[in-house]
């Protein structure tokens, strides 16, 4: 794992009792409070993983990870987010956050980057959070969490004490000071815990925009936080829109779709398509695509009653293949970077003429380049587009979603 940092400066206090006993105890008893809580081992809390974004579209975003906490003392998980870019908030994307070294001493560095973040991210990721001063601290790796006075702000999700069989809790937001009492599960005595994959809702993220998040576990009542974090993910969010799009009525017309004109006009959300966006109420006689016909995308039949994309001129398709829940996977990779001229013989294609056949529940992306580059465009704009249903009859209608992004090169 990646420890950020390359240099790890000690406290200059640690000669005070509680610090000492901190750096020489294998356990790293804790001597934090709830407004600054100090880094544990992974042999006293877990750290949480698989930090995935899901993209619900227009600025909305679920999180989701994996917890196997079941310490007595457990309480939740920290959630830190910042809208920019990974560099500039000092971490990388796919790697954790360390806050202890390998001799247990703080990474004074972690202490600076998660000041780069919000750690109420519900209250909004365009600033830092409101966090105070830890120079009177012994051994602080973290900000110190707090609003108005003294009450503790962190976990930002911890349980709201429920407990079935198959999932021991589910993630409510907190308020300040909202620590709650101990809920016993009838079947072990155990306090409810946060585990399996567990899921946390953000809205008013602005499309276009990158952010990046990471989660911590928290215990005893926030004293204490897990010394790694989960993996740093992020994400750019997109665009939602759906539309019913009219299929060709014959084997001699197509449909010509121009996602590149449609979103130019979107603001803070995508206005439904229109005619001159999709060309959904005017299919033209033409079976025979060359490199050089407009496009960007075609719907054309086939044969046996089916139905295919087409890339037209500048632009490329790929699929990404069959998912049941749509956009709410969290399996949904980045688009390859297609290049015109080459072809992509993963059931896609960067050459006009070649088809992509149209299935239900199946997701796939548009490179769209400028079709009327004189020579071949460098730059293109991801749009992905999810085929929930196909129609069964001549002039029947697509039932389509959409992610879109106003931005060049943004591969997912």
């Amino acid at each position: 794992m990646r420890r950020v940092g390359t240099g790890l400066l000690r406290s200059s206090k640690i000669a005070l009792p509680c610090a000492a006993a901190l750096l020489a105890a294998a356990t790293l008893t804790a001597c934090g409070d709830a407004s600054d809580p100090d880094p544990v081992t992974i042999e006293k809390l877990k750290a949480p993983g698989d930090l995935r974004i899901i993209d619900n579209g227009d600025g909305a975003i679920t999180l989701t990870w994996s917890g196997a906490n079941n310490e007595d003392d457990f309480d939740g998980y920290n959630v830190y987010g910042m809208k920019g870019e990974a560099s500039a908030l000092g971490v990388t994307e796919g790697a954790a956050l360390e806050l202890l070294d390998g001799s247990g001493e703080a990474v004074e560095s972690a202490k600076a980057v998660l000041a780069n973040f919000n750690f109420a991210p519900a209250t909004g990721l365009e600033s830092v959070g409101a966090a105070k001063d830890a120079k009177d601290k012994e051994l602080a790796a973290l900000p110190i969490h707090t609003l108005d006075g003294e009450d503790p702000l962190l976990p930002t999700c911890k349980h709201d004490g429920s407990a079935t069989a198959d999932a021991r809790g589910n993630c409510v937001n907190t308020t300040k000071d909202n620590f709650g009492t101990a809920v016993e599960d009838g079947a072990d005595g155990a306090k409810v815990a946060l585990n399996a994959s567990i899921s946390y809702a953000l809205t008013g993220l602005k499309p276009g925009s990158n952010y990046c998040f990471l989660i911590m576990s928290s215990m005893d009542k926030g004293k204490k936080v897990s010394s790694q974090s989960s993996n740093v993910a992020c994400i750019n969010p997109r665009f939602k829109a759906t539309a019913n799009v009219n299929a060709p009525s014959g084997t001699a017309q197509f449909q010509v779709l121009n996602p590149r004109s449609w979103v130019a006009a979107c603001t803070t959300t995508c206005a439904a398509p229109g005619a001159d966006d999709l060309k959904i109420s005017d299919p033209t006689p033409n079976s025979f695509h060359q490199p050089t016909d407009p496009g960007p995308i075609y719907i054309e039949k086939l044969g046996n009653d089916e139905v295919a994309f087409v890339a037209g001129k500048n632009s490329a398709i790929h699929t990404i293949g069959f998912r049941a829940n749509g956009f709410a996977s969290a399996d949904i990779p980045p688009a390859p970077q297609l290049a015109i001229g080459n072809v992509f013989n993963q059931s896609g294609y960067s050459l006009a003429g070649q088809s992509v056949r149209i299935e239900p529940k199946t997701l796939y992306v548009f490179a769209i380049g400028d079709p009327a580059a004189t020579t071949s465009p460098t730059n293109f704009q991801y749009q992905y587009v999810y085929v929930n249903t196909v129609p069964t009859t001549l002039g029947g209608k697509f039932d389509v979603e959409f992610r879109l992004t106003k931005n060049e090169n943004q591969a997912r």
